[in-house]
C-alpha cells in the first residue's frame, strides 16, 4: 500500500470519527460520519475507503457509539457503490 494514500485514509477516518462524535454529543438527527469514508473511495479507490470504513467502526466502538459495528455493512455498500471507472471507459446515454 501507498504510505500517503494510507495517511489520507487514515486522516479521513478521524474526520469521520469528529464528525460523529459531534453530531452524537450535540444529539442531531442526521449522520454525517461516512463523508471521510465516501470521499476516500471516491478520491483513493476501494481499497482505502474500506480501510477507512475498517477503523472508523473500530475506533469508534470504543469512542463514540458501541453500536457502531452493527452498522458495518452499511459502510461496505457505500464503499461499493462509488466505484471509479476505469481509463477508457465510456458512458452510454440511454434516452427516456
Amino acid at each position: 500500500m501507498n504510505v500517503q494514500k494510507t495517511s489520507i485514509a487514515l486522516a479521513l477516518a478521524a474526520i469521520n470519527l469528529t464528525i460523529g462524535g459531534i453530531v452524537s454529543w450535540l444529539k442531531l438527527p442526521i449522520y454525517l460520519d461516512t463523508i471521510g469514508l465516501i470521499i476516500s473511495t471516491v478520491l483513493l479507490g476501494w481499497r482505502f475507503g474500506l480501510l477507512t470504513g475498517i477503523v472508523t467502526v473500530g475506533v469508534g466502538f470504543f469512542i463514540i457509539n458501541p453500536y457502531l459495528p452493527a452498522y458495518s455493512a452499511t459502510g461496505v455498500r457505500q464503499n461499493s457503490s462509488f466505484k471509479r471507472p476505469t481509463p477508457g471507459h465510456r458512458y452510454e446515454q440511454h434516452e427516456c
